[in-house]
């Protein structure tokens, strides 16, 4: 048996088909191996199974009705409790090797009501996801908006899309992906929130878990306390009003992998659109956070957030990027052509959303970017492993130096937006381009909108060290 999870939690999350492939794994492994366990698992499904099937009538029960549970029957129903034992095991095994297979028969209620869907975009989801609907367990898809669940129990879900949430039992749910706020009464005390990296759980309070696309998690506060435990890990860590918990920020930081070929190359298309991104050549992308002095140049996601709370300065972050343009060429039939910088006619910057894993979309209104071109060419040699809030070119702890900066163009990210590629373009862009005689182009993102409360969402794009998502990208022809 793993020593490191323990037994009971890893029999509960299997039932539930909870656990990860990797440790489904591990688990049907620990279970044919280890007798003890398995007599666990088997004990835990009867009864689990047993008080589903039974739930509608258990409550009506007389005392003198109830078998006692811990031990089996004598005499003449031994043999009758011996071949539901022999059953057991037989449902146990067959639910080992079938993954994600449930016990059949089981009468189930609504755990859950959809009572309310803001401007919602839904994914692929065996769920019902119209206003109203009562919700058994199951998973929904989140991709645009903002959704609230009421369970039976009273615990209200809040959440922000992009996000993929299954619901369990009436006291559990599990983030796939994504972001909610957890407002818990009294009456469903205990209600607990899995992640891929950990487990919150309820002390009577109001509080946010957001997962980022690189199983980043964050657990705040606002009130009351709640207790977190990785899961790997037996340690309880208790929160109260106001503190929060991180695990994954090395997902982030590690995720950089050797980039696809195509990823290093600029790309042309039969409309003549270059597309170039910062993994091309010299280009390079990066974010810094107000008060770091750490380089995030192999991070594999760029942040951008603005605070007006003190409280919260040191979550100031904002985004630089590089890009290569000098012997640019595309190869038209049998032509190849040359394009230089002052023949441009149109520019596009393009941006992949990505969740960041920081703070919460409900605390931050519809947001505004501005895009800034850096006019000083000398300050496009930025170094990714060296850059800092400290030493970030044509910028300082009160913002943008005017003298080294244009605004180029604006963007706006709405609350609850989907993950869709942003396409940035203006006049400014293409002037700004043209106007290049170094071939490269440098640019800094900010966000112009501030959060209305303190633990507001980090919006993030993928850098070029993304394992899977687009790097930012400028498109010319």
């Amino acid at each position: 048996m793993s020593q490191n999870q323990p037994p009971d939690d890893r029999i509960d999350r299997a039932i539930e088909q909870m656990l990860s492939p990797a440790e489904w794994e591990a688990f049907k492994k620990d279970v044919i191996q280890n007798p003890e366990l398995r007599a666990k698992y088997v004990d835990q499904l009867w009864l689990h199974s047993t008080l589903q099937a039974e739930r509608d009538t258990i409550g009506k029960l007389k005392e003198e009705d109830i078998i006692p549970l811990s031990a089996p029957p004598r005499g003449s129903s031994a043999a009758i409790w011996s071949a539901v034992a022999a059953a057991c095991i037989t449902l146990a095994l067959s639910l080992l090797l079938v993954p994600g297979r449930k016990a059949e028969g089981l009468a189930e209620k609504p755990l859950a009501t959809l009572v309310q869907a803001e401007n919602c975009k839904w994914g692929p989801s065996d769920l019902p996801t119209v206003e109203n609907a009562k919700l058994l367990a199951g998973t929904l898809v989140l991709l645009e908006g903002m959704a609230t669940l009421k369970f039976e129990n009273g615990a209200t879900l809040f959440l922000e899309a992009p996000t993929t949430i299954k619901l369990v039992d009436p006291m559990r749910c599990q983030v796939q992906e994504g972001s909610l706020v957890a407002d818990i009464p009294a009456s469903a005390r205990g209600f607990t929130v899995y992640t891929p990296e950990l487990k919150a759980v309820d002390k009577g309070s109001r509080f946010g878990v957001t997962v980022g696309s690189l199983r980043t998690t964050h657990v705040y506060v606002f009130d009351g306390a709640v207790a977190v435990n990785k899961l790997n890990d037996v340690t309880e860590h208790l929160l109260d009003k106001g503190k929060a918990f991180i695990v994954g920020m090395d997902n982030v930081a590690q995720a950089a992998v050797t980039p696809e070929p195509v990823r290093m190359e600029h790309i042309y298309d039969p409309e003549r659109w270059l597309s170039i991104p910062t993994s091309f050549r010299r280009g390079k992308d990066a974010y810094v956070q107000r008060g770091k002095r750490e380089a995030t140049g192999l991070h594999s996601l760029l942040m951008a957030k603005h605070t007006e709370f003190e409280i919260a300065k040191s979550n100031e972050r904002r985004i630089f990027l590089t890009f290569d343009i000098s012997q640019l060429t595309y190869v038209d039939i049998s032509e190849e052509f040359h394009v230089s910088p002052a023949n441009i006619s149109e520019a596009q910057l393009l941006l992949q959303p990505e969740p960041s894993g920081f703070g919460f979309a409900s605390l931050v209104p519809d947001c505004t970017f501005a895009v800034y071109g850096i006019t000083d060419q000398s300050l496009d040699h930025w170094k990714e492993g060296s850059i800092s809030w400290f030493n970030a070119p044509a910028s300082n702890d009160a913002g943008l130096l005017p003298n080294k900066v244009n605004k180029l163009a604006e963007f706006t990210i709405p609350r609850g937006s989907s993950t869709e590629v942003i396409t940035i373009e203006s006049k400014e862009l293409g002037d700004f381009i043209r106007q290049d005689t170094n071939g490269l182009v440098s640019f800094i993102i900010i966000r112009e909108t501030a959060e209305t409360e303190h633990q507001g969402m980090a919006h993030a794009f993928a850098s070029k060290e993304h394992p899977h998502a687009k790097p930012p990208t400028l498109r010319i022809r």
